[in-house]
């Protein structure tokens, strides 16, 4: 591609220049332009007489003026076109082939933009100065006063048309661009719902079809209003304020009537103004949750929205990281179970903070929810890592949202507790820290130079040796480090005649610097490099290294597959607990000798090459008779140690309360439970108000005969239930069942609400 052209001013310029007498190398330095522009401007203007630029110099256009008001006609006829739909058009109909840039280069050439098809028409300037007047006499209301007021609406949601966003082209001065909508599906091509939201409760989601009138608005209110006028004080109750717009079935005589009969006190209302009621946040949250859902009727509409609407009790799920932008940001999520059990993880978003302090975290959460439509009595629990200023017993978010909300159990993300556990270990083990550090060490060094990359596949394939890249450790997961350890065992004798060959290829080039002054400034850092190599070449050459490595890999690949577990969204604190016990039991049980000499002789026939010598102590510590003492010792400590950290790090002050409910849901449902059973008093304690204890005693005694029935109906080959999954199971086989026992069913659901990691979120960042 050749150079930008020369301006005609520029040209110009050199002209004069050069009728001052000027030379041509001068005139260059001066405008800042080749000596070849400058050479070709003066002899043009010899040849010419003129600097204007030769007619026909340019590049042809490759579309005639009428070519391009076809197009600008295709879109005027059909403003809703796509520059794809253009592109086809042209191609079919003018035998062009142009592509998306062009087309869209021509149309702004006209002056035509695009934007979306407004759903709705402007307000009038009337309606706009009743909204103005409406704002400047409710401006001093105060929180106490808009916390009296029960904001209702009622909503249309479509089958078809969902994705409801059409892009049309209009011409940018046009005054009648607005009056373009978009089409819209009535009388049966949607479900209608009804709801309110006041500022410490969001009402029942009511359906109906066809149109809404004034009689079955009455009878909507009669059900459902009292509702929310109970859940005021006695002394909010004289204040209240329904809010509701300006529909006809609002504002009808028998509506109205009905109004003063109730004695309800009705808020003023300016037409057309739905960014005023707060209640349609819930309408757009209801309509993105819709769009994860296929739908092809009417059936299958009403069921995707019960089911959304039953996930009403909810857990958060923060995480907070710096990005590369220096800004902090708090990844916000919440977890919620539907009546199938199913466990569902939203991440709602990325929000900045301006400072890391709890009381700033905590503001954001809040303002979160509220946008949201959430209300945080109904929140059940939340989970975060172990930072201060998240999890601290005194000051931190986990504390102020407990102060708000006491039924929002604290749970310390797991996979953190995990990667502690696994931290302790490492700094308590000497023999698994200088492998660490070693590990990092050869890794960082092999992977910073493609060079040394390459000579390692090299001699790979040399030695027809399947090659395995060197995974660098992870700074944070410490369980991922089993990969680490992996690849670099998979190359351990490789490494070993690598580095040999690079020391030697490094002393090569500095032999040659005798005679190669000009690299110099290469050979000093290739000489640096060589005595690292050298260093690490002599490390890898003893066992107690290769020992190191082989223990850490043992202890690392069992915590890293307990780390994929705990990781899962569907996991529930009984998966977790019963996993790291497996792991525990898993770790006692190769504490023994057998499997001790059957880790060390698998060890010595893999490193035959590397002797291990006897190990002398200095007089003031141990001694060993042999060096497979030693390393028996070196075995059983770091395995001792694993266990001791991992009970340590599993053991939370809500898990006891937790454990119990668990004991309870599969204790019930194995046997038959009295009144005086322990547990009804962690349940109590777990979910008071949720929950009419006094009929889960009655459930109680009856939900074990219903599960028999159901095992033996079914032909299940079930002897004991062990799992919450099983219950679920069952229940999902037999819905009858969550109806005659409400209070079990809920309880399930609110156990599995509460969260055990923060890996969505952690994910998402």
């Amino acid at each position: 591609m050749g150079k930008k052209a020369v301006s005609i001013d520029t040209k110009k310029g050199i002209i004069l220049l050069r009728d001052t007498g000027m030379c041509q190398h001068e005139i260059s330095r001066k405008l800042n332009v080749s000596r070849t522009c400058v050479r070709q401007a003066i002899r043009k203007f010899n040849e010419l007489h003129t600097t204007a630029t030769k007619s026909g110099a340019e590049r042809p256009f490759k579309m005639t003026r009428r070519q391009k008001r076809a197009i600008k006609l295709q879109q005027l006829r059909d403003d809703t076109l796509s520059l794809n739909d253009l592109v086809r058009y042209a191609q079919a109909n003018l035998n062009l082939n142009i592509s998306r840039q062009t087309v869209s280069r021509i149309l702004r050439e006209f002056d035509l933009v695009s934007y979306v098809a407004p759903r709705k028409p402007q307000i009038t300037h009337e309606q706009r100065r009743c909204r103005i007047f409406w704002c400047y006499k409710h401006l001093n209301w105060t929180e106490t006063d808009w916390s009296n007021v029960i904001f209702s609406d009622e909503a249309n949601f479509e089958i078809v048309n969902r994705n409801n966003r059409i892009y049309i082209r209009r011409f940018r001065n046009d005054l009648k661009r607005h009056e373009r909508f978009q089409p819209r599906v009535h009388r049966g091509g949607g479900l209608g719902i009804w709801s309110y939201i006041t500022y410490n409760d969001l009402g029942p989601l009511v359906f109906f079809n066809g149109r809404l009138n004034s009689d079955k608005y009455i009878e909507i209110l009669e059900n459902k209003l009292p509702n929310a006028f109970e859940k005021f004080s006695s002394e909010q109750s004289k204040n209240i304020l329904y809010q509701q717009d300006n529909a006809r079935l609002h504002t009808s005589a028998k509506t109205s009537k009905y109004f003063k009969k109730k004695h309800i006190k009705l808020i003023p209302w300016p037409a057309r103004r739905p960014d005023l009621n707060i209640i349609e946040n819930i309408w757009s949250i209801v309509d993105q949750k819709l769009l994860k859902y296929s739908i092809s009727n009417m059936a299958q509409f009403e069921e995707a929205l019960k089911t959304i609407s039953n996930r009403k009790c909810f857990s958060l799920i923060c995480d907070e990281t710096c990005d590369e932008s220096t800004l902090e940001q708090l990844c916000f999520g919440i977890r919620s179970v539907n009546d199938n059990y199913e466990i569902f993880e939203d991440v709602l978003g990325l929000y900045e903070l301006s400072r890391q302090n709890a009381e700033a975290i905590v503001e954001v959460i809040f303002d979160i929810l509220t946008r949201c439509g959430l209300n945080i009595s109904d929140c059940r629990g939340q989970s975060y890592d172990g930072a201060s200023s998240m999890s601290g017993i005194y000051g931190s978010v986990s504390d102020l949202v407990l102060k708000q909300q006491s039924k929002a159990f604290f749970v310390h993300c797991n996979a953190h507790c995990l990667d502690l556990a696994v931290h302790d270990l490492t700094n308590e083990c000497p023999t698994i820290s200088n492998c660490i550090l070693f590990a990092k060490d050869i890794i960082d060094f092999v992977r910073r130079s493609p060079k040394r990359l390459s000579i390692l596949k090299e001699i790979s394939n040399q030695l027809s040796m399947p090659y395995s890249n060197l995974a660098s450790l992870c700074p944070t997961r410490w369980t991922r480090r089993a990969e680490s350890y992996n690849s670099l065992l998979n190359n351990y004798e490789l490494d070993i005649q690598n580095l040999n060959y690079v020391y030697l290829f490094i002393l090569l080039l500095i032999f040659l610097a005798w005679f190669q002054e000009a690299l110099y400034t290469l050979i000093e850092e290739k000489g640096a490099s060589g005595i690292k190599a050298n260093g690490l070449h002599e490390q890898m050459n003893r066992f107690y290294l290769f020992f190191g490595l082989k223990l850490g890999y043992l202890l690392f690949s069992a915590t890293e597959k307990l780390s994929r577990i705990i990781q899962s969204s569907s996991c529930c604190l009984q998966d977790i607990l019963s996993s790291a016990e497996s792991l525990m039991l898993y770790f006692e049980r190769i504490r023994d000798d057998i499997n001790f000499k059957s880790f060390y002789t698998k060890l010595r026939h893999a490193s035959f090459t590397l002797i291990p010598k006897r190990y002398q102590s200095s007089s003031d510590s141990v001694e060993f008779s042999s060096y497979e003492e030693f390393y028996r010792q070196q075995y059983m400590k770091s395995l001792g140690i694993a266990v001791n950290m991992l009970q340590n790090r599993f053991t939370q002050k809500n898990f006891k309360l937790l454990c119990n409910v668990e004991k309870f849901i599969l204790y019930a449902v194995n046997n038959s439970l009295d009144d005086s059973n322990d547990y009804f008093q962690s349940i109590m304690d777990f979910c008071y108000g949720d929950i009419d204890v006094e009929k889960l005693k009655v459930e109680a005694l009856m939900i074990v005969d219903f599960y028999q029935s159901v095992i033996k109906t079914n032909q299940m080959n079930i002897k004991q239930i062990t799992k919450i999954s099983t219950i679920c199971e069952i229940f999902n086989s037999c819905e009858v069942g969550k109806e005659m026992f409400k209070e079990y069913h809920k309880l399930i659901k609110l156990y599995l609400t509460i969260p055990v990691t923060t890996a969505t979120a952690e994910r998402t960042i």
